[in-house]
């Protein structure tokens, strides 16, 4: 039997922009992480930028990334769009990226196309959605260890989180489903993870 190809040989990102969406739990990071070190192809994540930026920045942008993490709250869409923005201007990033995580809010949605055009990196951008019913977000997130917790990883906090990230999610789709500037593909990501991620190599084959 003929040995399979390394990915990079069957599926060529190169030029391309991934953007991973759905709720917590749903494999985001595992995915995208996973797919930018077999495709050899840039990862950028939404929440270590604005965690970086609430630590080191204290200019009015730091001081809204740690107001976020305060009031437990969705940053400003334009200031996650304009630090997405300085971040994919590094010139790893001058053939597109895989991006965890974005698309949170209907503006940033609307305004996400805009933004890549005024840096250069308009490429053609496909959206995974990672789909899985609350129960088992709240079930994948509280399951997770010790290190990886957050302090308001509970039941009633991760529902809170997810109440957030559910809002106006149908607005936000039918922008996200325009195929002028996204194309979408919608996994199942209730199943195992490898199987999951078997499905995002056929939707972006």
């Amino acid at each position: 039997m003929s040995e399979i190809p390394p990915i990079e040989e069957r599926l060529n990102l190169s030029k391309r922009n991934i953007v991973f969406i759905g709720p917590e739990g749903s494999g985001k990071t595992t995915h995208a992480k996973k797919l930018s070190k077999q495709a050899e192809h840039p990862y950028v994540s939404t929440s270590t930028l604005i965690r970086y930026r609430a630590e080191n920045d204290f200019t009015a942008i730091g001081d809204e990334c740690r107001r976020m993490f305060r009031d437990k709250d969705y940053l400003d869409p334009l200031v996650i769009l304009k630090i997405i923005s300085e971040e994919i201007t590094k010139t790893e990033y001058e053939n597109g990226f895989i991006l965890d995580g974005g698309l949170r809010t209907v503006l940033e949605t609307q305004l996400f196309g805009s933004m890549l055009e005024s840096v250069d990196r308009q490429f053609p951008m496909t959206v995974i959605y990672l789909r899985i019913p609350v129960w088992q977000a709240v079930e994948r997130r509280l399951s997770q260890p010790d290190h990886l917790r957050r302090d308001d990883d509970t039941e009633e906090g991760v529902l809170s989180r997810l109440s957030s990230y559910y809002h106006e999610l149908g607005l936000r789709a039918s922008l996200i489903k325009n195929p002028d500037q996204f194309e979408f593909h919608q996994i199942d990501a209730r199943g195992a993870i490898d199987n999951n991620y078997a499905h995002v190599l056929d939707a972006l084959r």
